[in-house]
């Protein structure tokens, strides 16, 4: 099996464990209230704490230089605006409607790589691309509509994440050593560390305060973005950027069959649960189209 088919399987994992982490947080919020801007937060403290082993334990902090620096403000700036946009969004409207329109990314990115990384796109590519984003603007219709405003905040989400994935992967260029794991271990460390750090007003000060409870209450979310950020991250490494966002594109159909299998008692509606099933296999297939 070659390294770019390797990094696509893990990139599928990833796709799975975020579909868990989604199911994570939507858990969290029940159970606890820890929503928005709190969760947001808890859940970067942890990763930061998550991150200060593997930074000290392989001494990432040895490799640091201006361009890792400047890569890692480029990777999680934007990451951030989208994150915080996320919430503001989902103020607005639903998560079912707006999760299914990240595949907006996948456009995005393309055109970037097409135009300033000079990569090329086979008919069955292009076919897959198109279909992927038709079915998830009509997976988000089927949860309900959108109004204008979600729809351009989710507009400007993908484009902030698309930076962020360009960032992440011009960090790994610039690794000073050909060390796959360090320079995996490099970003995910350098970028998590560097949120925690932004996230520490909130520790126990201001209107959306948390406390340690908080953080222990967001820990399985933490260590599901963990690790399907490794997975991702291994995928920009192994096959490129727009192949991970086409892995990606699986997320919230996949989201669906754990919704299915681990938390029925959150399924309101069958009749469109079985609808959105349907566009599961068939992102599913176009997927697959896309890697033939």
């Amino acid at each position: 099996m070659s390294l770019e088919y390797i990094g696509i399987f893990l990139g599928f994992l990833g796709a799975i464990v975020q579909a868990f982490n989604y199911a994570f947080t939507k858990d969290c919020a029940e159970k606890y209230s820890l929503k928005g801007l709190r969760q947001l937060a808890a859940v970067h403290i942890g990763l930061c704490l998550l991150s200060i082993i593997p930074f000290f334990y392989f001494n990432l902090i040895s490799y640091i230089s201006f361009e890792l620096v400047f890569d890692t403000l480029w990777a999680t700036i934007p990451y951030l605006m989208a994150q915080y946009l996320m919430i503001v969004t989902l103020t607005m409207t639903d998560s079912s409607i707006v999760s299914p329109l990240l595949t907006i990314k996948i456009p995005v990115l393309a055109v970037i790589a097409l135009i300033f990384l000079g990569q090329n796109f086979a008919l069955n590519q292009i076919i897959a691309i198109i279909a992927l984003i038709l079915l998830g603007v009509y997976f988000s219709k089927i949860a309900g509509r959108i109004k204008l405003l979600p729809l351009l905040l989710i507009t400007i989400v993908s484009f902030m994440y698309a930076i962020s994935d360009l960032g992440m992967a011009e960090f790994m260029r610039d690794w000073p050593e050909d060390n796959r794991t360090h320079a995996i271990l490099g970003i995910i460390c350098y970028q998590f560390m560097l949120c925690g750090i932004i996230a520490l007003p909130f520790f126990k000060a201001g209107r959306f305060h948390i406390n340690v409870t908080d953080v222990k209450r967001a820990s399985t979310i933490a260590i599901a973005w963990m690790t399907s950020n490794a997975f991702f991250v291994t995928c920009f490494n192994l096959a490129g950027v727009v192949e991970t966002s086409i892995v990606q594109s699986l997320r919230s159909v996949l989201g669906i069959i754990v919704a299915y299998l681990f938390y029925k008692s959150y399924i309101h509606d069958e009749n469109t649960f079985k609808k959105k099933m349907v566009i599961a296999v068939l992102m599913f297939f176009f997927v697959s189209i896309y890697y033939l």
